[in-house]
């Protein structure tokens, strides 16, 4: 059974006085006998009367909210699961033979424009002169 835990009020978390200011012990007692036998009365009255037609109205509310579900909801989902599968072979298609070649050719434009921009790389005079020098060393060794 559920329980609410915000409606388990006791009487001390309804009323309460303050340590300076106290009521005698019977008007106390009494006021609190009262209210707790007020609450149940209340209730037992409510519930008796509401009940039944509360029942009603959530039963038929969650009925609707099911029939929905199995019956609208779920062949919709199915409809659009089996259309965005075959849009989205329709669109795999299109860009494999629309946008690849023309990705490919753009892609290979630009890195050709890329490589001719770039300056070529110098060779420096003293490292010639160092490499031929230290090949004419190894060769003297042996």
């Amino acid at each position: 059974m559920y329980t609410c835990l915000s409606l388990q009020l006791s009487f001390s978390d309804v009323f309460g006085e303050p340590e300076y200011v106290a009521s005698t012990e019977q008007c106390w007692n009494s006021s609190k006998s009262t209210y707790e036998c007020s609450q149940r009365l209340c209730y037992k009255i409510l519930s008796s009367l509401c009940a039944v037609p509360s029942a009603l109205c959530h039963g038929c509310l969650y009925a609707c909210l099911a029939f929905e579900v199995v019956w609208c909801y779920t062949p919709s989902f199915q409809g659009m699961v089996v259309t965005v599968h075959h849009l989205g072979r329709v669109f795999s298609l299109y860009v494999s033979c629309l946008l690849r070649p023309f990705c490919d050719a753009c892609g290979s434009c630009i890195a050709k424009a890329l490589t001719a921009r770039q300056p070529k790389a110098q060779v420096n005079a003293c490292d010639c002169n160092k490499e031929s020098a230290s090949k004419s060393k190894t060769a003297n060794y042996i």
